[in-house]
C-alpha cells in the first residue's frame, strides 16, 4: 500500500484520477485499489511540511523531482524510476536519522492567547 498526502483535495481528487485500481471515494480520502489518497487543508499542510526535514524541503529536491517528472511525461524515464529514486532518497534519510542525525523538527507551542482590549476613546463635549 502507497500512501499519498496531498496538500487540498483537488489536487487529492487528479493524483487519484492517475492511479490504478478502482476508486472508492470517501469524505477524508480516496482509496485506489491497494493506494489510498488525502489532503490536508491549509495550516495543517503548512505543520505538515514545517515538520519535514530540510532535506525533504529544499526547492532543489523539489527542482530534481520535477525534471524527473517532466522526463516521464515526455517518454524518457518511467513512474517506476521515479518511485526508486524516491524510495532510495527518503531510505537514505531515515536511516540518516536512526544514526543520530537531527531532523531539525521544530518544537510546535500553543498560539500565544492575548486579549485585545480597545482602547477607551474620550468623548469630547461640546460646550454651548
Amino acid at each position: 500500500m502507497r500512501l499519498f498526502i496531498a496538500e487540498k483535495p483537488s489536487l487529492g481528487k487528479a493524483i487519484a484520477m492517475q492511479l490504478p485500481g478502482q476508486k472508492k471515494a470517501a469524505r477524508t480520502h480516496i482509496q485506489c485499489g491497494a493506494d489510498v489518497v488525502t489532503w490536508a487543508f491549509g495550516h495543517l499542510y503548512e505543520l505538515l511540511v514545517a515538520a519535514l526535514p530540510p532535506a525533504l524541503t529544499d526547492p532543489g529536491v523539489t527542482g530534481l523531482w520535477e525534471d524527473f517528472l517532466s522526463e516521464i511525461a515526455a517518454g524518457n524515464r518511467t513512474l517506476d524510476e521515479f518511485e526508486m529514486q524516491q524510495r532510495a532518497f527518503v531510505v537514505k534519510r531515515v536511516e540518516a536519522a536512526k544514526a543520530g542525525a537531527a531532523l531539525a523538527m521544530p518544537a510546535h507551542s500553543a498560539p500565544a492567547t492575548t486579549t485585545k482590549t480597545k482602547p477607551k476613546t474620550t468623548k469630547k463635549r461640546r460646550v454651548k
